[in-house]
Parts: structure tokens; C-alpha cells; sequence
């Protein structure tokens, strides 16, 4: 697998949800996008304290980094939206790829209001299919080692608990450092 020759498709479908590449278009979507995050931060602030001084400028500015990340090959990001109500769930992406490897991370962030449907587990499980299409061996979902919820949705995934990163992650806004904890799945292991 050659990372430099990854041609991840710029849409996937599942049975509920379109996953779309970010554009330039997507700019559109940028209050729907701040509305998600501003009504998740009461419940993730001590997971993803990213959210809480965020306005349509900084929103606007990820979307155009998330394109030049793509464009370098350097992370595949794709909104989430709901088939059927076209409505704004979250994101999903591959990242921090190790060629020699053939490995890769996966990330994901839903709304608050999406989450409790299954969705997370839909978006994942098609990305992880693309990633095994195109290549990756393994793929890697870090979490928060206290955020249950996470690692629930990762455990249904069938990832492996490979270990603890202790106090590998600072959490600057709560001042505390949190553990890690690291899970992978192989291409082998793709049902």
C-alpha cells in the first residue's frame, strides 16, 4: 500500500447514512456544524475540550485545513448525514498513517443527539472496509480510557484492547493528564 496513491472514494453509503469527502461546498454547513459540537460540549468537555470556544470562523477554518489534509494525503475525513433527513451526525476519518506498516487511525465525533443510534458503529464499519480495500492491515482507535461511552462503541466494534497508554493524555482546560487506552483491529478480523 502506498499511501502517496490512496484514492478514497468521495462518498460512501450505508443503509442510514451518506459518509461525504469535505469540499470546498461544505463551508454551507458550518452552523449546522457548530451547533453540533456547542450542544455536545456539556456532555464531551472532559474528552474533547476542542469545542467550548468555537464560532463559525474556527469551524470555518477546519473545514479548509480538513481539504489541504486531504489533498496531502494526510487525513481522510468525511462528514456524516442521516440518508433520510439529510441532517448533520458527526465525522469520521482515517489519519496518522504508518505506511511501512500499513496501518492507520481511525477517528470519529458525533452530536450529542446522534449518539445512542448506532451510528458511530455504521460510520466506522464502512471506513474500516475501505481502509482494508485499499491496503491498511490494521487499523487504531485511541480513547480515553474513563470515557465509557467510547469505549463501549469500540469493544461492539470488535477492537482489541491492546494496552494503557498511561497519563498520555493533558487535558489543558480540567488541568488533569488521563490514560489512553489503545485498540486495534486487523484486517483478518473484518466480519
Amino acid at each position: 500500500m502506498k499511501k502517496d496513491n490512496i484514492c478514497f472514494p468521495q462518498k460512501l453509503e450505508t443503509n442510514r447514512l451518506i459518509l461525504k469527502k469535505v469540499s470546498a461546498g461544505d463551508i454551507k454547513y458550518s452552523n449546522e456544524i457548530l451547533a453540533a459540537i456547542k450542544e455536545s460540549v456539556p456532555v464531551q468537555k472532559e474528552f474533547c475540550p476542542w469545542g467550548k470556544n468555537e464560532n463559525l470562523e474556527t469551524v470555518e477554518k477546519y473545514i479548509k485545513n480538513v481539504i489541504k489534509r486531504w489533498k496531502k494525503h494526510d487525513s481522510f475525513l468525511y462528514f456524516i448525514f442521516n440518508k433520510k433527513t439529510k441532517d448533520f451526525l458527526g465525522e469520521v476519518s482515517l489519519h496518522s498513517f504508518v505506511k511501512w506498516n500499513k496501518t492507520a487511525e481511525v477517528g470519529y465525533w458525533l452530536a450529542n443527539s446522534a449518539t445512542g443510534y448506532g451510528y458511530c458503529q455504521e460510520a466506522v464499519r464502512e471506513i474500516e472496509k475501505i481502509a482494508f480495500q485499499y491496503g491498511l492491515n490494521r487499523l487504531i482507535i485511541k480513547t480515553d480510557s474513563t470515557n465509557k461511552k467510547s469505549n463501549k462503541t469500540i469493544q461492539a466494534l470488535g477492537y482489541h484492547l491492546d494496552g494503557v497508554l498511561r497519563q498520555d493524555s493533558y487535558i489543558w482546560d480540567l488541568q488533569i493528564i488521563d490514560d489512553t487506552n489503545y485498540y486495534s483491529k486487523l484486517k483478518s478480523e473484518l466480519k
